[in-house]
């Protein structure tokens, strides 16, 4: 049986091997892409390098004056970035570790969600689904941008996957997750 689990696990078809497709070619979003979005630098990259480094802008929505953001999302993402100041990297060597994270959680968003495909749809139609994020532009930026959309996307991803493979309270979860998280952007406009 454990044979036969490993050549499952190297068909085109199988989650793992998606990962390691869709893990190669978001490691290389995350050397190549560049920052297309204003917001990602000064709302979320130039806080993050303020609180693991003690220095840098602070936007003033999240001065102690206005408060109109949380430190929170920023805190989640330092994480990479404490982790590579603890082993030794520089701080350019710390950006590209925050962005192969982020690349990494959204290669198994994708992959999870083109294994679901796959089991409910065929496995051509997963394959197919699995090309068009792989190779799509909008992914190539999206899966390693440091922006509360991105981690919608992820959650939006392990929702569907989750609702598909039958599991419909995960799917509910991670579903609420990127509307909470969206209407933390959508509601002040209005």
């Amino acid at each position: 049986k454990l044979g036969r689990m490993a050549d499952d696990a190297t068909k085109p078809g199988s989650m793992q091997a998606m990962f390691s497709c869709l893990l190669l070619v978001r490691l290389v979003c995350a050397y190549l892409a560049p920052i297309m979005d204003c917001d990602e630098t000064f709302n979320y990259v130039e806080p993050i390098h303020y609180v693991t480094y003690g220095s840098g802008m602070q936007t003033w929505e999240y001065s102690p004056e206005f408060a109109l953001r949380s430190y929170a999302y920023v805190e989640l993402h330092a994480l990479p970035v404490r982790a590579a100041r603890f082993l030794g990297l520089d701080k350019v060597q710390a950006f590209y570790l925050l962005r192969a994270s982020l690349g990494t959680i959204s290669a198994a968003c994708e992959a999870f969600f083109c294994a679901a495909v796959s089991q409910s749809f065929g496995r051509s139609v997963g394959l197919l689904t699995f090309g068009f994020l792989a190779g799509a532009s909008g992914m190539f930026h999206s899966s390693v941008a440091v922006l509360p959309s991105s981690t919608c996307m992820y959650a939006v991803l392990l929702g569907f996957g989750a609702w598909l493979r039958g599991s419909w309270a995960l799917g509910l979860l991670c579903g609420s997750f990127a509307v909470l998280m969206a209407m933390a952007v959508a509601v002040p406009m209005f």
